[in-house]
């Protein structure tokens, strides 16, 4: 019976002090935005949302990005002119695909500098 005791508190002290691999950061909403740009024979066209979703798994023990993901919605783009996103919208189907991904596939870091690749998914297909 006390054997039982003793292995039941070592198996909590290991679960409760145990440190985890990783950790989810989030971006912060009011600071985070992306923006897009569309090149058109007659005119540059850019378009930013401030309403981006960004997270980063990081390994606590390396300090090592393990990945990357991104959201944002469709509608919440802005180019400055509501009639042209208004269209837009229309053209990308906004209704029935709703939002832009990012899945980093990825990751290679030089001194300063991050480099992230992957899968950007948009209007349900993913390059």
């Amino acid at each position: 019976m006390k054997s039982g005791f003793v292995i039941a508190a070592v198996l909590l002290f290991f679960r409760t002090n145990s440190v985890p691999q990783s950790k989810v950061l989030q971006s912060i909403t009011d600071s985070t935005s992306v923006t897009y740009t569309l090149h058109h024979p007659l005119h540059k066209i850019e378009a930013t949302s401030k309403e981006a979703t960004i997270s980063a798994e990081v390994d606590t023990v390396s300090k090592e990005i393990k990945s990357v993901t991104a959201k944002v919605d469709v509608m919440s783009f802005d180019s400055g002119n509501s009639n042209r996103d208004s269209h837009a919208m229309e053209v990308v189907d906004a209704l029935s695909f709703p939002e832009v991904s990012f899945i980093s596939t990825a990751i290679d870091t030089a001194g300063d500098s991050i480099k992230v690749t992957g899968a950007l998914t948009f209007h349900g297909v993913s390059k």
